[in-house]
């Protein structure tokens, strides 16, 4: 699962390309506690941020198990933001001169922004290159310079590789690992020497516990035509799907990205089984409520 680094060009000095292998999150000294970030919505669809642990009930393989671990307060962020910068007819995201528009920049710069002093973000582009920030940071002035002068604009659109090679660059990085995506949505295009297929991609997210979110932008009537596979990614590993006109105001779209990610239960179990499988997961809370979790884990043991 390693991402070969033959064709990624990489932000800053150092490579960040993570080859380590994903941990199972370990929240007590001999017990291998999994968690599960959780995400709920009224009827209405507005967020529900004050259950309490009984008002949940977990699922593994349809059998009900103990949640030894719970809390509503904003558990530490280190997020990928994923850039498609592919030419796309009404893509929207970048100007004649070949960089970002300054309202793209605006809206990321504000996400950001809107984090915990404790989250961290690298930034990354996908189009006639992959290339995954180096650091994690909080800095906006080392953000805004990589939005400015490290972006390149054409080429397709390799998504799936893509965002593979933002999971693994979070892959060793502890607490809640999201994957945000900013994208047409559609992979038209692969990379020599990138692992990532649309029929693996669920495998990746659930090895490296990741979080999928995806901003899909372009045409609105252009959607209806478009498969539901980034959606489908993005609900299956816990995280949100968002779509965005061209013309649409990317810093809303971002808000209530950012407000998901401040409003969401851990919820920890200890799994009944060791086996080192994928097992399926579900959560759900009280009536006429929706939770939106990962819905399967990878059990410790195999290694």
């Amino acid at each position: 699962m390693t991402v070969q680094a033959t064709m990624l060009t990489v932000f800053g000095a150092a490579a960040i390309v993570a080859a380590a292998a994903p941990q199972t999150p370990t929240f007590s000294a001999g017990t291998q506690t999994v968690a599960v970030y959780a995400t709920v919505q009224d009827g209405s669809g507005r967020l529900v941020p004050d259950l309490d642990r009984d008002a949940f009930r977990v699922f593994v393989d349809g059998a009900a198990v103990d949640i030894v671990q719970f809390s509503r307060d904003p558990q530490p962020l280190s997020v990928a933001l994923m850039i498609d910068t592919s030419e796309v007819r009404g893509h929207g995201l970048g100007t004649r001169t070949g960089d970002l528009h300054r309202t793209t920049r605006n809206a990321i710069d504000a996400f950001i922004g809107a984090l915990a002093p404790a989250d961290r973000v690298r930034v990354g582009t996908f189009g006639l290159e992959i290339a995954v920030g180096a650091n994690l940071t909080r800095d906006p002035a080392e953000i805004e310079r990589v939005l400015r002068e490290e972006v390149w604009l054409g080429g397709g659109t390799p998504l799936w590789q893509a965002l593979v090679a933002a999971m693994e660059s979070l892959a060793a990085e502890p607490g809640r690992r999201v994957v945000l995506a900013l994208t047409n949505g559609i992979d038209t295009g692969r990379l020599p020497g990138f692992p990532g297929r649309r029929s693996n991609i669920d495998e990746y997210a659930v090895r490296t516990d990741s979080m999928v979110y995806a901003i899909r932008i372009g045409p609105a009537d252009t959607w209806a035509t478009m498969t539901g596979d980034l959606k489908d990614v993005s609900l299956a590993s816990g995280g949100g799907y968002f779509e965005a006109p061209s013309d649409a105001d990317l810093g809303q779209t971002f808000a209530r990205v950012a407000d998901e990610l401040r409003h969401q239960y851990l919820l920890g179990f200890v799994p009944a089984v060791s086996d080192g499988q994928v097992h399926r997961l579900d959560v759900v809370a009280g009536p006429g409520l929706t939770v939106r979790a990962r819905r399967s884990f990878l059990a410790p043991g195999a290694r």
